[in-house]
């Protein structure tokens, strides 16, 4: 397949930049003290960010030393009840019950970007493309808002970057056509008239990022959101985003938005519900279900697979479930989980 995309890096921003200059914040050891002198004040919410977790939280994850696979792509052991990741998920989950306006858990990522412009929270995390929709001419809160890195937590920096791209299968019937349209989609041309016409900025091309044009727009209220994007970019080149490429981290991904909201509402501890989440491991095989073969790296590797077939191994039992049929190409998913 070939393809081609453009990223969603993610970034920080805010409504009151003076407020935020007040407190000196940096880093996360530094943001239960500013959102509680902002929630202190009253008035608009400190903090709020989507209620996709499974892309929220795990820059929060890394940046307090824990990883959701041991060494992706290699080694998939969940690695999400080490005490790293318990951490990680107190502290995100408190700032969404603590300092996140009410119904929190509901948030979608347009209404984040329409609460920001309309000055309704404070200091959110989240995507660039998202955030720069502070400073639009109908916002608000565009001669008070400012762009930043996502902070830095005691392990480092880690913002997320994805990337969504056209793709072309190999079976693809008209395969010059395709190409033809996906080299058009993804032209130096359109990109530009999508930046000037829609404000659309979240872009690969770095020919197009240098452009003064670009570095303008994106400078606001004296923060050059250029560079920050251009650092954001250059931070998730060292890969440490490649646990969002294997074939496992779909369903992780909605995992992980249950176990957080299930923190936050206080139903179960973050000790318990990251160990919950551990156990529930999911990886990738090829084949038939009658025939599934468990990625290298897991904990207790059966050879071979069956709906409902029992594994007995260290004295630990191990049911495999096989979730769903095996398509055209030989593929399935298994879903399996320590008894």
């Amino acid at each position: 397949m070939r393809s081609r995309g453009s990223p969603m890096p993610q970034q920080a921003g805010a409504t009151r930049y003076d407020l935020i200059e007040q407190a000196g914040l940096h880093n996360f050891d530094q943001m239960p003290a500013l959102l509680e002198a902002l929630k202190a004040k009253g008035g608009p919410a400190p903090f709020a960010t989507e209620n996709h977790y499974g892309w929220q939280f795990p820059p929060y994850l890394l940046a307090f030393g824990g990883q959701i696979f041991r060494h992706a792509p290699d080694d998939l052991h969940p690695m999400l009840d080490t005490p790293e990741a318990i951490q990680a998920a107190e502290f995100f989950s408190d700032m969404l019950r603590n300092y996140g306006p009410d119904g929190i858990l509901s948030y979608t990522y347009d209404q984040v970007a329409q609460a920001l412009k309309d000055g309704t929270i404070n200091y959110s995390t989240n995507n660039e493309t998202f955030l720069v929709r502070m400073a639009e001419a109908d916002s608000k809160v565009a001669k008070t808002c400012a762009l930043s890195m996502m902070p830095a937590g005691p392990a480092g920096r880690f913002p997320n970057v994805a990337s969504h791209g056209w793709g072309m299968p190999a079976a693809a019937r008209n395969k010059d056509a395709s190409w033809e349209f996906i080299t058009w989609a993804m032209s130096k041309e359109l990109l530009l008239r999508m930046f000037r016409e829609k404000g659309y900025s979240s872009v690969t091309r770095a020919s197009m990022i240098a452009q003064p044009e670009f570095e303008n727009k994106l400078m606001i209220n004296g923060f050059d959101g250029a560079k920050i994007y251009r650092d954001t970019l250059d931070l998730a080149g060292k890969g440490y985003t490649v646990y969002r490429t294997v074939a496992p981290y779909p369903p992780v991904d909605r995992e992980i938005d249950n176990a957080i909201q299930t923190i936050v509402s206080q139903q179960m501890s973050a000790d318990r519900q990251c160990s919950r989440l551990s156990r529930t491991r999911f990886v990738h095989c090829s084949g038939p279900a009658s025939n599934c073969r468990v990625r290298r790296g897991c904990a207790w590797p059966p050879k071979q697979s069956s709906t409902g077939r029992r594994f007995q191994r260290g004295g630990s039992a191990i049911r495999l479930y096989a979730a769903g049929r095996a398509n055209s190409g030989g593929h399935c998913a298994v879903r399996w989980r320590r008894r």
